[in-house]
């Protein structure tokens, strides 16, 4: 992508997601969804420089088809026609507590969603609650990955020494799913992290999935060069 001045063009994770902070500091973050990720878009990001940010963005309707999204409760509409989507958000930071607000518009499902997301810094402990909600909850649209009307996410982190931190991340929708996920991130050297993580689903509607709870473990090596 090309970024200039507030500007950005091409290739990039939906503004939907990022410009409110994505969804903790875990791999599987996603469990319940809460918006897509790479597509093509036009955003244009505002920074006070005093706490004060703001958005807008028109993204890539053909490139991430509702249908592309996870669901435990109802089958969206594919991506349709030439028109693109929009995302707006605003937000304020006064360093140790932070508030954002997003939304987008899907217009081949002719519906949205809204976020909201609080943050908090106490010592060495970050914290978040994010709260959304489908303008239709009886179907997914691109910007609403979670079953029914609404759905919630929170975490926290925690830096124990100067290379060992821990995170953990819960999550629950109206359809009665509900994730949890927690990891440790150990930095042994530096530009060396090992972050073995585990995750557990627990769905209302197990036929959907195979089984009413899920057990996962992960770990992963990254390296910086």
């Amino acid at each position: 992508n090309i970024q200039l001045a507030g500007f950005t063009v091409g290739l990039a994770d939906s503004v939907y997601s990022s410009f409110i902070g994505y969804a903790g500091n875990v791999i599987n973050d996603d469990v319940i969804g809460y918006g897509p990720f790479e597509l093509n878009q036009i955003n244009y990001t505002y920074d006070g420089g005093n706490g004060f940010r703001a958005t807008i963005a028109l993204e890539d309707d053909g490139e991430y088809g509702v249908d592309n999204i996870r669901s435990v409760w109802a089958p969206g509409n594919k991506a349709s026609g030439y028109m693109v989507d929009v995302v707006a958000g605003l937000g304020y930071s006064t360093g140790a507590f932070g508030f954002t607000v997003v939304g987008g518009y899907d217009e081949s499902a002719n519906e949205g969603a809204i976020k909201a997301r609080v943050d908090g810094t106490f010592g060495n402990i970050t914290a978040f609650l994010m709260g959304g909600w489908n303008t239709d909850g009886r179907f997914n649209n691109k910007y609403a990955g979670w079953g029914g009307d609404w759905a919630v996410w929170g975490g926290a982190s925690a830096k124990f020494t100067d290379t060992l931190a821990g995170n953990i991340q819960l999550s629950y929708d109206d359809a009665e799913t509900f994730a949890a996920a927690a990891n440790v991130q150990w930095h042994p050297v530096q530009n060396l992290l090992i972050q073995p993580e585990v995750t557990y689903t627990k769905y209302d509607n197990p036929r959907n999935v195979g089984s009413e709870s899920q057990w996962n473990g992960m770990i992963r090596f990254e390296r910086q060069f």
